[in-house]
């Protein structure tokens, strides 16, 4: 399988061939959120044509760093869909809004998932814990 990335007629090069035949690189033209999303592509496209995916443990690690909320919700729509597949899905985020709705769509298709959730303002550990979602996603002005 040969992948490859085009803007305006220019082919991205992987490396940073800034030759003038291939200005366009992956250093010089996508934005942190486009490697990413390119990134986790390759890695959705993978688990598509595992024959094994049954029997696999697929643990995402902050899957949405970087993305817009476009792509947050089709990344969460995706996740669902490779939890239905998989034998277990693990998302770790420090995301509490991206679990949140991961939460809500996999109770809605009934799949599956819990979120961990990595201790966003700690410095010295970097904990996981389960995501309570409703009392943890709801504002302090709201729980009073």
């Amino acid at each position: 399988i040969h992948y490859a990335v085009e803007i305006m007629g220019h082919t991205v090069e992987l490396g940073d061939n800034s030759s003038p035949e291939n200005i366009a690189s992956f250093k010089n033209t996508l934005s942190d959120g486009d490697k990413s999303s390119l990134a986790l592509s390759f890695f959705l496209a993978r688990l598509d044509h595992d024959p094994n995916i049954a029997d696999k443990i697929i643990v995402f690690d902050d899957p949405i760093t970087s993305l817009d909320k476009q792509r947050r919700q089709y990344t969460t729509n995706q996740i669902i869909g490779i939890a239905t597949k998989a034998k277990q899905v693990i998302v770790l985020t420090h995301n509490l809004e991206f679990a949140s709705d991961l939460n809500k769509m996999a109770k809605e298709k009934s799949v599956p998932i819990k979120p961990l959730l990595t201790n966003p303002y700690s410095i010295t550990e970097s904990k996981i814990e389960p995501v309570v979602i409703y009392s943890d996603s709801v504002s302090k002005s709201f729980r009073y």
